[in-house]
Parts: C-alpha cells; structure tokens; sequence
C-alpha cells in the first residue's frame, strides 16, 4: 500500500468517527507497530500526517481531520518548468528552472547555478508549501535534490500532479510542443519569453485536468496527484514482479528515519547512493509503476538488485554520509557535486559556534564550528555533560577528542550552510556568550532532555548574551 492511498484510508475512518484520531490507534491498526504507546510511534504518526493539511495535531496529542472542500481545488499550485542543456543530465545545477503561480497575478521566479539567492529561496519555500504542477516531475526531483546538497538544505518534498501521466491517462497531450528556442544550446541567458509562454502551456494543461478532476468528483489537489497511479494498479504490480533479492514487504517495513540507502546490482557493484529523511517513503517512490516514473528511474530499477539502508541521528548526517560515500564510491548513477569553496569569513561571534538538532534514534546530535572546521557528536539519553566539556575544549583548542568526531573536507562546510538556513530546526549556540565549556556542555545537555525552557533556551538561535568572554578551561 502507498503512502497515499494509507492516508486515504485514515481519513476515511476519520470522517466516520467524527473528525478526531487517537495516535496510538493509527499506530496499532495502521502502522502495525508493536508499541503503539511510544514516543517513537508518536513521532512515526506525525511524520505521516502532518505533511498533508486535512490533518491538524491537537494540544493533548490527537488529531482533528478537516475533510477537503471544493475549493482545494482552487489555486495556488506552482507551475515549474525545466530548461535542460544537452548533455547536462548528470549537473542538475546548469538546468534552468523557473517557476509562477498558477490561477493568480504572479512574476516568474528563475534560478541556475551553484549559487543561493532570493529567488531559489522563493521557489524553494513555495514547493514547502503548495502543490506543484510539471511535466517533468522527475527531473524536477533531481533538481531540488541537487539544491538540497548543494546548499544543505531540509529535504523538499512537494505534492507533485504529473500533467504528463494526466495526459497519458486521458490518452493526449495536455502539454504541445513549445515553440521556445531550443535548449540544446550552453547555459545561456534565460530566455524570459520562452519561459512565459512555456508556463503557459502548463496553466493551459493544469485548467484541463483541473476541470477533469472536479467532473470525476476529486476533492483536492493531492487526489489530483494520486489519481494516475491509482489507475495503473496493474502496472504497479508488474513493477513488483521483478525477480530481485528482495520483496514489497521489505521496503514498506523500512523505518520512518533519516539515513542513507545504496542500491546494488547482481554483481554487487554500487549503483547508486541516495539519502532522505524518511527512508522508507523515499526508497518505495522509486517503485512507482511505470508511467509514473521517469526513463532513468525505470533504467536504473532494471539494474537494481539488492539495497542496504543505514539509519542516522539527524537529516544532516545523512547528507553528509550520503555524500562522502559518492565521493569515495562514485556511483555510475549518482550526479557528483562539487561544493566549491568553503568560507573563509566569519562575522563577529560567528566563528565558534554549536548546532544542536533532536534526534530520532538518539537525544540528538551536536555540531562544533570554528571557522571551516566541524565536528559532532551523537548525544545519549540522559547526556553526560563532562565528555561533552572536554572535547569542546579540545576542539576549539585544536586538538579534537572524543566525544567529538571532525568532519573531513568538503563536507564540512554543510554543516554551517545547514546552520544558515532558514529551516534548520535546531538550536544555535554561540560559544563566546559563555563563561566555560562547562556551562556550554551543561546547556546542550538540558537540550539533549528536551528541556526547552527560559532555563535551556528556546529554538531556534538560543543565545546567552549575559556572557560577554570567551570561555576558559
């Protein structure tokens, strides 16, 4: 059973039972979890529901579903389209992709290149939060997946409706062909005129569907997405009838945590190397059935074998997993990022600096800066504040010791260009508001409790600014 069609389900029983679900109800009848009174099945619940906007956590743990009006099918949907030079297959970062709302008065946001800026942050926090509309929903993947690790950002994962797979189910083409200039050529300027009238083939494609959808009695714009994959129910199990080392069963049983996934084939050579912050969800999208995916996706599941999973404390420590693996393996299948250069400047108090980030399996996990070097450390449950002072101590002295482990260049500079995102999630220590590593070990120590009081700090940017010297031994 997908993703979807589960929260189908829940919200159906949802609907008979007045609106309010008990966690532990779904986490018995529906996870099939064991302990269903846990606070891992809790946090198991939340990372199910709490991306779709039918379902609402109440104070007291519940939560109240709100069933989809007619006007969720009602914009905004963002309509992105995709440039992409020849033979840039493998550099997602050189594909020119541009975005607009749809059904409203709205500019074209427009992004290439290695480099962050306003616009990519826009377009970025738009697929955050409304559903997007392409024709390329592959490639569109790709490409927010090379953003993330480039700019270490927080997973994306947007509510895509595939107009390709709408057409191919209504048997046309619900976009034509463009008459736009032809995108074989170098990364050229972007061609504003190509791209407005390229979007516009898109909201022309989008208002069919959209009128096909209401005529079919959909609700909303994730029935929408759903809809052409649940037509091809056979196709899917034809995707599953490969003979491989192993089952349906094996993926959807994956855990609902940050790690890293490694797809091999028959010889046991590495394919690919992926990372996300729910393996199970992001390793069963590949097994879509086959008009729901792209060629390369389909190639690659022909070469697929085998897969391993590795579990990790945080989502940054998955991407930085993920990419020392492809640096060391070179995957055939994997686009291989270069990070550029660190930085090399650091604003006043910005050179020493701790992350903390909660965690999944462990109480959490905290990253020491100094300028461009990183270290971390996973923290127990209760955490031990005196091994966390001595090797703070040691780090900012120079001389990394445990519990601390430094992170090797290149990937040591995501750690700060997570920490100056805007989405982290975490909680940033400067090391010059405290008076000793002491004081800085018992402060992430109350962190790592889940103390988030007046006493702890609160998330994000905690900073004790009563402490004006640097910390001594």
């Amino acid at each position: 059973m997908s993703r979807g069609e589960l929260i189908e389900r829940i919200a159906a029983l949802a609907a008979e039972q007045g609106g309010i679900l008990d966690p532990r109800m779904i986490a018995r009848d529906f996870l099939r979890l064991s302990a269903p009174d846990g606070k891992g099945a809790a946090g198991l619940v939340r990372a199910l529901l709490a991306q779709d906007p039918r379902f609402v956590e109440q104070g007291d743990g519940r939560w109240a579903y709100r069933p989809a009006g007619s006007g969720t099918l009602d914009p905004p949907v963002l309509l992105v389209g995709l440039k992409i030079p020849r033979g840039t297959d493998r550099e997602p970062w050189q594909w020119l992709a541009f975005a607009t709302l749809w059904g409203k008065p709205s500019r074209i946001r427009q992004h290439r290149g290695t480099c962050p800026g306003p616009e990519l942050d826009e377009m970025l926090a738009l697929l955050r939060e409304v559903p997007a509309a392409t024709e390329k929903p592959g490639a569109l993947g790709r490409w927010i997946g090379a953003q993330e690790r480039l700019h270490a950002l927080p997973e994306v994962e947007p509510e895509i409706i595939d107009l390709r797979a709408w057409g191919r189910m209504l048997a046309e083409d619900p976009v034509p062909a463009s008459s736009a200039p032809d995108p074989a050529a170098g990364p050229e300027a972007p061609d504003d005129a190509g791209c407005a009238e390229h979007l516009a083939r898109l909201s022309a494609a989008l208002a069919k569907v959209e009128g096909v959808a209401r005529a079919r009695g959909l609700r909303c714009w994730r029935e929408v997405a759903l809809a052409p994959g649940l037509a091809r129910a056979a196709a899917d199990e034809e995707v599953w009838s490969s003979a491989r080392a192993f089952r349906r069963e094996d993926v959807e049983a994956l855990p609902e945590e940050p790690g890293v996934y490694r797809f091999f084939d028959r010889e046991g050579r590495i394919l690919y190397v992926g990372k996300s912050a729910n393996l199970r969800r992001r390793v069963l999208s590949y097994f879509r059935p086959l008009g729901l995916r792209s060629i390369r996706r389909g190639e690659l599941l022909d070469q697929l074998h085998r897969f391993e999973t590795q579990t990790t404390s945080s989502e940054l420590d998955a991407l930085i997993l993920e990419l020392q693996e492809i640096r060391r393996h070179r995957p055939a299948w994997n686009v291989q990022l270069d990070l550029g250069p660190e930085e090399t400047r650091f604003a006043q108090g910005d050179r020493a600096l701790l992350l903390f980030l909660p965690g999944v399996q462990a109480a959490g996990t905290v990253y020491a800066l100094d300028g461009e070097r990183a270290a971390r450390s996973v923290l127990a449950a209760p955490c031990d504040p005196a091994p966390l002072e001595r090797g703070l101590e040691c780090f900012y002295r120079g001389a990394p010791c445990e519990p601390l482990t430094e992170i090797p260049a290149p990937e040591r500079t995501l750690v700060r260009r997570w920490l100056m995102g805007k989405a982290h999630g975490g909680v940033i220590l400067r090391i010059v508001e405290f008076e000793s590593y002491g004081r800085v070990a018992l402060a992430v120590s109350a962190l790592a409790a889940g103390d988030r009081g007046e006493d702890a700090g609160t998330a994000p940017g905690w900073i004790l600014r009563d402490r004006p010297t640097p910390p001594s031994a």
